[in-house]
């Protein structure tokens, strides 16, 4: 496998984010400010090639995030997520590798309507990833 886990770790910000987004629930639309939490479930895959070696593994993800909405407009929050461990063999041998990280974020918020908010997220997540032969 490829030093620095820079080919391993092929896992786009959109597959992060599509986990965090699979369920949640939104905190308090008709609320101008309180504390809310989101969960998500999902599957993810880790993908991998060094040479004629591929690695292609599938496993269950999820996630657990929680903010503060400090008004009608704003809320900041931050998460935790795993993308489970995902098993393959790679060059001939049984791999396992696990990917988890976290987050923070700012949420920009535009009460639609009483029941419906609009919003948009900004923020930054880091990950850990570990390989695991066996």
């Amino acid at each position: 496998m490829t030093s620095e886990w820079a080919n391993l770790m092929r896992l786009s910000s959109p597959l992060v984010c599509a986990l965090f987004l699979v369920a949640c629930v939104p905190a308090q639309a008709q609320q101008a400010n309180g504390w809310g939490l989101a969960a998500g479930i999902g599957s993810s895959r880790i993908k991998d090639t060094d040479g004629a070696a591929k690695f292609d593994g599938g496993a269950f993800g999820y996630s657990l995030e929680v903010e503060y909405r400090f008004s009608r407009n704003v809320a900041l929050g931050a998460g935790a997520f795993s993308l489970g461990k995902a098993s393959d063999q790679f060059d001939g041998v049984d791999t396992e590798i696990r990917a988890r990280g976290g987050g923070v974020f700012a949420r920009l918020i535009y009460p639609a309507t009483g029941r419906v908010d609009l919003y948009g997220r900004i923020g930054g997540v880091i990950y850990h990833a570990e390989l695991d032969p066996f």
